[in-house]
C-alpha cells in the first residue's frame, strides 16, 4: 500500500512537471495568436495583453493586400512534393539497410546521417550557382529537389529503424509463397510499418514547411513561401508586427491540424519497437 502511494506521488509529480513545461512552451504561441487579433497599437500595449477588442485587420491585410494565400500554396506544394519523394526514395533504401548484409554498413549509414548534419548555410551558395547555371532559379523543381536532398538522410534513418522492427518471419513466409521482393515491400512491409512511415512523413513535412534559407535564396517572386513573407512584412512606418503575428499563426496552423488528426499514428510510429 505504501509502495503504491509512493508511485502515485512520483507519477503525479512527473505529470506536474510535464504540465508546467507544456504551459511554458505554449505560452509564446498563445501570445502570438492573441497578438494577431490586436490592433497595431495594442500589440505593444502592456495594458491589453489579455483583454482587448479583437480585430481582423491584420488577416485582411495579409490575405488581401499581400496575397498570402498564394505563398501558402507554394509552401504546400513544396512540402507535400518533397515529403512524398523522400518517402518513395528513402523506403527502398531503408529496407535494403534493414534487411541485407553489406560491407561497412555502419559507416555508410553514418555518412548518410552526416549529410543531414551539414549546415545549409555552408552549401547554399554552391547550390545557388548550380541552380542559376541550369536556369532553374525561382522554380518549384529546384527547391523540391533540394528539400528532398536534405530530407532523404533523415527519412532513411527513421525508416530503417521502423523496418527493422517488422518480424523477418513474415517476409520469409511470403517468399515461400512466391512473393517477390517488391511484393514483400508493397504488401507486407508498408502495411506493417505504416505508423513509422506516417511519423517519418510528418517529421519531413515539419522541417520542409519551416525551411527558410533555401527558399529565401532560390526564390524571388513565383515560389516565395509563407515563412519568407512572415519575415519580410515591412510597412511604411516600419516592420508590420501585427501582420507578422498573423502570418506566424497561419503558418503553424497546418502542422497543428495534421498532428491532431494523425496524432495516434505519429505516437505509434515514434514509439514503434520501444517495448518488446
Amino acid at each position: 500500500m505504501v509502495g503504491r502511494t509512493k508511485k502515485n506521488i512520483i507519477k503525479g509529480f512527473i505529470y506536474l512537471i510535464l504540465s508546467v513545461v507544456s504551459i511554458i512552451s505554449l505560452f509564446p504561441i498563445v501570445l502570438m495568436i492573441l497578438g494577431s487579433f490586436k490592433t497595431e497599437i495594442d500589440v505593444f500595449s502592456m495594458d491589453h495583453i489579455w483583454v482587448f477588442k479583437p480585430s481582423m485587420e491584420h488577416y485582411t491585410d495579409l490575405f488581401v493586400a499581400k496575397n498570402f494565400l498564394n505563398n501558402l500554396k507554394n509552401s504546400l506544394i513544396l512540402t507535400v512534393s518533397s515529403t512524398i519523394l523522400s518517402i518513395i526514395i528513402g523506403l527502398p533504401a531503408a529496407y535494403a539497410f534493414a534487411r541485407y548484409r553489406m560491407k561497412r554498413k555502419k559507416d555508410i549509414m553514418f555518412w548518410i546521417l552526416s549529410q543531414r548534419m551539414l549546415p545549409p548555410v555552408a552549401v547554399v551558395i554552391p547550390f545557388f550557382l548550380i541552380v542559376r547555371f541550369l536556369g532553374l532559379l525561382d522554380t518549384y523543381i529546384a527547391i523540391i529537389f533540394l528539400y528532398t536532398l536534405f530530407n532523404l538522410p533523415l527519412a532513411i534513418w527513421l525508416l530503417r529503424g521502423f523496418l527493422e522492427e517488422v518480424p523477418v518471419e513474415i517476409e520469409e513466409s511470403s517468399r515461400i509463397d512466391g512473393c517477390s521482393e517488391f511484393g514483400i515491400l508493397w504488401r507486407i512491409i508498408i502495411p506493417c510499418a505504416s505508423g513509422g512511415i506516417v511519423a517519418t512523413g510528418i517529421v519531413c513535412m515539419i522541417f520542409t514547411w519551416n525551411e527558410f534559407l533555401f527558399a529565401l535564396v532560390l526564390s524571388s517572386k513565383n515560389v516565395v513561401t509563407a515563412p519568407i513573407v512572415a519575415g519580410a512584412l515591412k510597412l511604411a512606418w516600419g516592420y508590420g508586427w501585427g501582420q507578422a503575428l498573423a502570418a506566424g499563426s497561419t503558418v503553424i496552423l497546418p502542422i497543428v491540424v495534421i498532428t491532431m488528426f494523425l496524432g495516434r499514428r505519429l505516437q505509434r510510429g515514434l514509439t514503434f519497437g520501444a517495448v518488446k
